[in-house]
């Protein structure tokens, strides 16, 4: 399994869900990071086992997938990856306290 930034957000665009092995350098961090913030964080695995465990319950439950799939996108839509003006809000705040940081010093 591999759990890159783009790899993901695509899957959960397309309605996808999406089972990471956060233990995993770097790749399973990302993905533990992008589905917490997505409120998702029984899609998170701990061990190889709890991989294989989330996707298999995901998989066999064909009801709770096609209920996940039609809500996918939108519930990607409203998280907060998808904030881009929250985002720049934040970014710009940081850089106004850095100019006034600086200013003072």
């Amino acid at each position: 399994p591999h759990c890159s930034g783009t790899t993901l957000m695509e899957s959960l665009h397309m309605g996808v869900p999406f089972v990471t092995l956060a233990e995993r350098p770097s790749v399973g961090r990302i993905g533990a990071t992008v589905l917490s913030g997505m409120g998702r964080p029984e899609w998170i695995a701990t061990d190889e086992a709890g991989y294989v465990e989330r996707a298999v319950a995901l998989a066999v439950d064909l009801e709770a997938l096609a209920r996940i799939r039609a809500g996918l996108r939108a519930e990607l839509e409203a998280s907060p990856w998808r904030d881009e003006q929250g985002l720049v809000a934040r970014i710009e705040a940081a850089f106004r306290a850095m100019w006034r940081g600086w200013c003072l010093s």
